[in-house]
């Protein structure tokens, strides 16, 4: 499986047994307390909001998303979120301070309008 770009400390592995036939991983980045990862066909994190008390696993393909949006970080604001939309949900995703919002960008700008 291929590798496009990953975090330090990334473990790809972990992601790589979970993907089907023909789908490669394109950017594994960390989340606040997760990481979420990017392939070819769709993005794979966990959903900690859902439920307090678990973490679900969430496959979501891009043909499913509806749109996103970032919120950088600002001043006053020190997060960086990414806000996934679908039909039936809005996943709302908190990133590391330092992370590249622009590869995420063009990964989801790639699969949700082509």
């Amino acid at each position: 499986m291929g590798i496009f770009s990953t975090f330090k400390g990334s473990d790809s592995r972990n992601y790589e047994e979970l993907l089907i036939e023909g789908e490669r991983i394109e950017l594994l980045s960390q989340l606040k307390t997760d990481q979420i990862c990017f392939t070819n066909k769709r993005v794979i994190f966990f959903d900690n909001k859902t439920f307090s008390k678990r973490k679900v696993r969430v496959f979501l393909p891009y043909k499913h998303i509806e749109g996103f949006a970032i919120q950088e970080a600002g001043v006053f604001d020190l997060e960086t979120c990414l806000f996934l939309i679908t039909k039936s949900k809005s996943f709302e995703l908190d990133f590391a301070k330092d992370t590249d919002m622009n590869k995420i960008q063009a990964i989801l700008t790639k699969y949700t309008w082509s």
